[in-house]
């Protein structure tokens, strides 16, 4: 199954989400949603640097102006929402070219496009979607209690965790091409195959929740595929996946998929490590899924 792109409405408006997370930060209108709070007019110019300093992708910037707000104001739900975009600005995402991307990548499995659209990410790229998917999930852990909007950013957001990761690992000269020696059950370290887990688990619960239309038939072959590996993709944290569980063997063997049209096709690994009945003797498993790691 190829990775199909239906994007209508919503994806168009992913362009103005800054400017909508700006609306809801300054009230709208010149009224102040802050004005509760003792240093109102101080948190208020602070927060206009931070979104000024996003527009123009000075994220590292961002972050150590927003962590100058008074605690109050910190912690409130908009400013963590900020805050999260500031990180996930600084891994590599960018809402309209990622969406553009997508719109433009009909046919491809979902895993490569992701890789491409991250070209030379780091350690740090991963770890800063890592950081503003915890500042997400502070907001709230279920899908279901946060804005359609929330939901809409944190499809992306886990995207370009996926994106940063895969990149990171399977296209090490960042030329966009999968690496020729790159083995997903040889190639993954536990900690990126629990990431990617996890990452799953977010995609399809706020998709879900919000009604985005992103991809709906891979959600639906993702959800049909965990649901007979023990509801793999309805992990939602990293820290929830159990060593050698059929969950993680599930999902690291996710990563090389083409069958499904999902994964990378690693080049020594196509139509071997696939999810059983499909694939054969992967890597000495005796079938087509990963061993335990």
């Amino acid at each position: 199954m190829s990775f199909s792109m239906d994007l209508g409405f919503e994806m168009r408006k992913l362009g103005f989400y800054l400017g909508v997370a700006y609306l809801a930060l300054t009230g709208g209108g010149g009224c102040n949603a802050f004005t509760d709070f003792p240093s109102a007019n101080t948190d208020q110019a602070i927060i206009d640097t931070a979104t000024n300093e996003i527009d123009q992708s000075q994220w590292t910037a961002a972050i150590t102006t927003l962590n100058t707000l008074s605690p109050a104001t910190l912690a409130s739900r908009s400013v963590q929402v900020l805050m999260a975009t500031a990180f996930a600005g600084r891994g590599g995402l960018n809402l309209l070219s990622l969406s553009q991307t997508l719109q433009n990548s009909s046919g491809l499995p979902l895993f490569l496009v992701l890789m491409k659209a991250f070209p030379g990410a780091t350690n740090a790229n991963i770890a800063d979607e890592e950081t503003a998917e915890g500042i997400m999930q502070g907001i709230s852990l279920q899908a279901v209690n946060r804005t359609t909007d929330e939901n809409v950013f944190m499809v992306f957001l886990e995207m370009a965790k996926l994106g940063d990761i895969l990149s990171a690992r399977a296209d090490t000269n960042a030329d966009g091409a999968v690496d020729a020696t790159f083995d997903q059950c040889l190639g993954t370290s536990i900690a990126d195959v629990n990431q990617v887990a996890s990452a799953l688990g977010n995609i399809i619960a706020s998709i879900q929740a919000s009604g985005l239309t992103v991809g709906a038939s891979l959600t639906n072959t993702l959800t049909a595929q965990c649901a007979s590996f023990g509801g793999a993709c309805a992990i939602l944290q990293a820290s929830a996946v159990v060593k050698d569980s059929p969950q993680q063997i599930l999902t690291q063997t996710l990563i090389g998929e083409s069958l499904l049209g999902i994964g990378l096709a690693a080049p020594l690994k196509a139509g071997v490590c696939e999810i059983p009945p499909g694939g054969t003797n992967c890597d000495g498993s005796g079938t087509g899924a990963c061993p335990p790691l």
